[in-house]
Order: structure tokens, then C-alpha cells, then sequence
């Protein structure tokens, strides 16, 4: 399956060893199994393929929304601050 832009993934690693992977799943969401994994995060895939941790994807939000006002109206008439 091909991960999408715009949708959480949750990054695990599994016990004794480096490889790390994401899924879908949330930790509360895998119902009850033996831990073999270690849950690292939550993240959301971006449409230029980068990662954001979901605790910082507000600031991401604001700062896609700004470069979009400067590429559609240009940086004469950017507004700074809420």
C-alpha cells in the first residue's frame, strides 16, 4: 500500500533492533498483542514527501499558508500576525 499525503502515520520500532516502520494503526488502535514494538510518534506525510511530527502540524499549516499568500498575491501585499 502506498502511503498518502495528508493522512497520520504512527512510526514503531521493533524491539532489539534498528528497522523502524510506519503504520496506519495508532498504539491504542492494535488491540491487545504482546509488545514487540516500541511506539516512536505520529506523523503526517507531506505532499513534498517530508514528515511532520503531529505535534508541530499547526506551525506547518501556517507556514504552507504563507508561502501560498506570497506565490498567489505576491510579498508587497503579505500580512504578518493574527
Amino acid at each position: 500500500m502506498q502511503k498518502q499525503p495528508g493522512r497520520i502515520y504512527h512510526l514503531y520500532q521493533k524491539q532489539g533492533s534498528v528497522e523502524k516502520y510506519f503504520s496506519m494503526l495508532a498504539p491504542n488502535e492494535w488491540g491487545y498483542q504482546e509488545k514487540k514494538e516500541e511506539f516512536l510518534g505520529s506523523y503526517r506525510l507531506e505532499y513534498d514527501r517530508s514528515w511532520t511530527p503531529v505535534a508541530e502540524m499547526d506551525r506547518k499549516d501556517e507556514e504552507v499558508a504563507r508561502l501560498q499568500q506570497i506565490l498567489q498575491r505576491g510579498p508587497a501585499r503579505l500580512t504578518w500576525g493574527s
